[in-house]
């Protein structure tokens, strides 16, 4: 990916950078519908009026609904074969996609509840991206690459990561597939539209207003939001790669943030998993 080739997204993600983003907290749950308490949640993913949550403590997957102001659980799904969640999301089929902390690799849970096999890619996955299309976007950190798996579970296509990309810690996507790696030791957002080869840095370096990054998404129209899990707050960076804000701070009040590992956006609704206050937070976004 060149430079010339960036111009169209990086003018739309600057007049979006322009705007003034706050994030106003709304809910904070502590557990499931039957009381059972969140332990160290690591991942959240969002859909349309509804998240789940990877209880990592717990060994399960949560599923929650969203209705206005109201949040209630829905299912919670827990498999043998994915004995410690750490990221999860649902397929448009309605599949559950898990990556197992310990083994590193990425499950599917059935929507009956029944484990429904892992996603044969070799290597050491640290995150993953489900696009519209089906794909899977796999960040492989043995590899330093993302791989491209279509819906089938075949190796579409693999994206490499420049070398100064020194520890790689989440992938996200953009419109029109476009993926974004954000990296903890330079502090560094890449990019990369779907059909280049190797990520390219997004600006300079956040060193000045990250302390260590633990997380990755997008709003889909220029914005991206990452967790700073050392510094307890989420940092709004535009398609540019620039910092434009932060939001929350370190602390254990609703609202306040301890070691974020995971946050996902819908809409004006971003989620984010709370892992040492052992909670799940919700926010809206307001401009």
């Amino acid at each position: 990916m060149r430079k010339a080739a960036w111009v169209a997204l990086l003018a739309f993600g600057n007049l979006r950078a322009a705007e003034v983003l706050k994030l106003r907290p709304t809910g904070v749950l502590y557990a499931d519908a039957a009381g059972v308490a969140l332990s160290k949640p690591q991942g959240v993913g969002c859909g349309v009026g509804a998240f789940v949550v990877a209880d990592s403590g717990n060994g399960r997957v949560i599923e929650f609904e969203i209705s206005g102001a109201l949040v209630r659980t829905t299912t919670a799904f827990a498999v043998k074969e994915i004995a410690y969640p750490i990221r999860a999301d649902r397929g448009k089929d309605g599949t559950l996609f898990v990556l197992d902390g310990k083994s590193r690799r990425i499950g599917k849970i059935k929507a009956d509840g029944s484990f429904g096999g892992w996603i044969e890619l070799e290597g050491a996955v640290i995150g993953f991206a489900l696009a519209p299309s089906g794909n899977v976007y796999a960040l492989d950190l043995a590899g330093h690459r993302v791989v491209v798996l279509d819906p089938a579970g075949a190796g579409a296509r693999t994206i490499a990561l420049p070398a100064d990309a020194r520890f790689p810690v989440d992938v996200a996507l953009g419109s029109h597939e476009t993926a974004y790696v954000v990296d903890a030791v330079t502090k560094r957002v890449y990019g990369a539209r779907a059909e280049d080869k190797e990520f390219a840095p997004l600006g300079k370096s956040l060193v000045e207003d990250l302390d260590f990054p633990g997380a990755l998404a997008t709003d889909g129209g220029g914005r991206l939001f990452v967790a700073d899990q050392d510094g307890g707050g989420i940092v709004i960076v535009g398609a540019d790669g620039s910092f434009r804000g932060r939001q929350s701070a370190f602390g254990w009040k609703d609202g306040y943030l301890r070691w974020p590992s995971g946050l996902c956006v819908s809409g004006k609704t971003v989620v984010v998993a709370d892992r040492e206050n052992q909670r799940v937070e919700v926010f809206t976004v307001g401009e």
